[in-house]
């Protein structure tokens, strides 16, 4: 429901659930564009029926950036039945990049009823985030150097003057459990979010043109734009029993819609011409803010899908099985529209051998709506089918004294959508629907107790990545996709009321193309984040004091994603301290 952005607001979040596998199969057909990985879900904070919050949090960051958040509950009704839970933020000030700025306005209401028979859980808010001055991406595909260059110096601001992007978002979901008897419930759920995105001139990257560091002239784009999405599901919950083997069946149907609004004025009207540079002397960018003129319906996504998952247990086996239906139609608003339609299987086994250790396996497959090719980006404007993923893992789990640790083999396939940048003056570029991405790897984690004082959370992941197409790059990795990735975090409990932690991020080296067929090498980069937590009293009042160092060692580095290089933030302080009344 949510635009996945670094503006989606958490302040309202509980915690994060995340479904992959065939537990996929009965979340609903989202109108999304990508082959999905897995789902997330954010669970919103509730009312706890043992006793009221009343939370007050300031947090400073960076050079200037100041937060406050309130979090507030009480339960009424007979038996507490009735939960009401508040939660409002507000943050505004300089970001740790010299004239880098956020501001961030929400608040959330969360109401929720429990009963014998029934669970009723609604959100609803509404949020404000605006950025300016934030571009850290920097574009390789037209370079012509044989090695990369050398990072720039990372405490400056590569962003032109009137770069900016707010998002203003408003958010209602509704989730309901009604027993029919001891055995079966019928479950509904509902989302609406309107996303307007207010304020939108911006220079996504900087086009890297050799090893000197210089950069091509460009254009910035300002487009106003909003999203509308909404989702309605319902279905049915059983568990049975046949024999000695016990049935928990979901049966469900959803329908969900996404309309794209745009602010088609603003982007025929003329860009904001940039002047070419060198990234190691930046130079002053020209200011100027295109008219918004508001925002049109362009076009619009509708899906619609069935789902039916059983999961069988049987002694120490534990069966899913279930196929998941959806049709989709996509298209700009008055024009054609693309429908496509699949029946995709998901399966799941799980095998306990004991109490404390279990082997898994299962797959799974899906489809995305289409890709949506505007005449504005692109040179071969409409629609490209829907893209299909099939995802194959197994494994095994240990667990025993609130420790637990994972090894997963993973094998995932994607249907390949390749951008070409081809160079042109107005920057359109060519998408085409070609071949296969396909993933190998497996993962380590831990996490949990490892001592009396001790906690750790981490992994370590070995990935292989191939194209199948018909291109140069078939039987090639993906680019700027590394090998190698751990990440290891230490927690150290001196006592109840001191926490020491230390961080530890490692991504491997890998390697991208250029336009030219030329592999260029990036090599890996570790990053340590250090930190301390201290709970006392003042005045009576329990306060927590945290902070935190991020990039404590300030590494410079470059992080790649394709051929896009991104920028490592410097050193950055967070101080917070955290009142419960």
């Amino acid at each position: 429901m949510l635009i996945q952005n670094n503006m989606t607001p958490t302040s309202f979040a509980d915690h994060i659930d995340i479904t992959a596998g065939p537990g996929m199969g009965t979340r609903g057909s989202a109108s999304r564009s990508g082959s999905p990985g897995g789902v997330v879900d954010i669970i919103s904070k509730v009312a706890p029926k043992d006793h009221n919050v009343l939370n007050y949090t300031q947090t400073f960051s960076g050079r200037g950036s100041f937060r406050e958040s309130v979090d507030a509950s009480t339960r009424f009704g007979e038996n507490n039945t009735w939960g009401v839970r508040v939660n409002g933020a507000f943050q505004d000030g300089e970001q740790v990049v010299p004239d880098e700025k956020n501001r961030v306005k929400d608040i959330y209401v969360n109401i929720d009823h429990e009963d014998n028979r029934s669970k009723t859980n609604i959100l609803t808010g509404i949020s404000d985030g605006h950025r300016w001055k934030e571009t850290r991406m920097f574009n390789f595909a037209n370079y012509t150097g044989t090695k990369l260059l050398k990072t720039p110096s990372i405490d400056k601001n590569y962003a032109y003057p009137d770069n900016e992007w707010g998002v203003r978002t408003f958010l209602f979901t509704m989730n309901h459990q009604q027993k029919l008897t001891d055995h079966m419930e019928l479950f509904a759920n509902y989302g609406y979010a309107y996303n307007k995105g207010y304020a939108y001139t911006v220079k996504g990257s900087w086009s890297v043109l050799d090893e000197e560091g210089n950069f091509a002239s460009s254009k910035s784009s300002s487009a106003p734009y909003a999203l509308r999405n909404r989702f309605l599901q319902g279905g049915l919950k059983a568990d049975f029993n046949i024999g000695e083997t016990n049935h928990e069946l979901v049966v469900a149907y959803d329908t969900s819609s996404m309309d794209g609004l745009w602010d088609n004025e603003t982007r025929d009207g003329k860009p904001i011409k940039l002047p070419g540079g060198n990234i190691y002397d930046f130079p002053d960018m020209p200011s100027g803010v295109i008219p918004n003129h508001g925002v049109k319906l362009t076009g619009s996504t509708n899906s619609y899908g069935i789902s039916a998952v059983d999961t069988i247990t049987f002694n120490k086996w534990i069966l899913v099985g279930g196929v998941h239906h959806h049709r989709m139609s996509y298209g700009e608003f008055g024009g054609d529209r693309v429908v496509s339609k699949a029946t995709s299987p998901l399966w799941g086994v799980v095998y306990k051998s004991n109490e404390n250790l279990m082997f898994y396996g299962n797959h799974s497959e899906f489809f995305d709506k289409g890709t949506f090719l505007s005449d504005k980006q692109y040179v071969n404007p409409g629609i490209l089918p829907p893209a299909k993923t099939k995802q194959n893992e197994f494994g095994v789990k240990y667990m025993k004294n609130r420790f637990l640790t994972t090894l997963s083999f993973f094998d995932i396939q994607t249907e390949r959508t390749f951008t070409y940048d081809l160079g042109r003056e107005d920057e359109k570029k060519l998408a085409v629907k070609d071949g296969w991405n396909k993933y190998r790897g497996v993962e380590w984690t831990v996490n949990g107790k490892i001592a009396p004082k001790w906690d750790v959370i981490g992994g370590i992941s070995y990935l292989t990545t191939e194209q199948k197409s018909q291109d140069f790059y078939n039987g090639k990795a993906l680019n700027g996709t590394p090998k190698w990735n751990a990440v290891l975090g230490l927690i150290y409990k001196p006592n109840e009321d001191v926490s020491l932690i230390g961080r530890m991020q490692f991504v491997g080296a890998t390697s991208f193309y250029t336009n030219n067929h030329v592999s260029i090498d990036v090599p890996s980069f570790t990053v340590w984040d250090f930190g301390a937590q201290y709970k006392t009293k003042a005045f009576n009042t329990p306060v927590t004091f945290s902070a935190m160092c991020h990039n404590a060692f300030n590494r410079a580095y470059w992080n790649f994603n394709g051929s896009n290089g991104f920028l490592s933030r410097p050193r950055t302080f967070v101080l917070s301290a955290s009142f419960d009344f």
